[in-house]
């Protein structure tokens, strides 16, 4: 038995039946899972003689990796109606794997 809320039966898909026109079902009344994401950063400023700075900074996306997961199908009959097969975003910006950047900057 598959629980609802679980990524292989994220909604009862059993109250579900095709239709070949437009349902009467409305907005938003299966929501999918929700987005987790926590950056930070931390910058250093040290000053040097003559008039030289230096800053240093690093940065973390998605701090404590957390795994966000896609929508679920949403084409009724189809293998993957209410399950979800992906991650949001598995490469690139805005919430993906964590990534760590650090940068130097001389200031004169």
């Amino acid at each position: 038995m598959l629980i609802p809320g679980s990524v292989d039966r994220w909604f009862d898909t059993t109250v579900f039946t095709p239709v070949t026109r437009f349902g009467s079902l409305g907005r938003d009344v299966v929501i999918g899972p929700g987005f987790d994401n926590t950056d930070f950063s931390i910058m250093k400023r040290a000053d040097l003689r003559g008039g030289l700075h230096i800053d240093l900074r690093a940065e973390v996306f998605d701090l404590l990796k957390h795994a966000n997961f896609g929508q679920p199908g949403n084409v009724v009959g189809s293998p993957g109606f209410g399950r979800i097969v992906n991650t949001r975003f598995p490469t690139g910006e805005s919430g993906s794997s964590r990534q760590v950047q650090l940068g130097v900057k001389l200031l004169f």
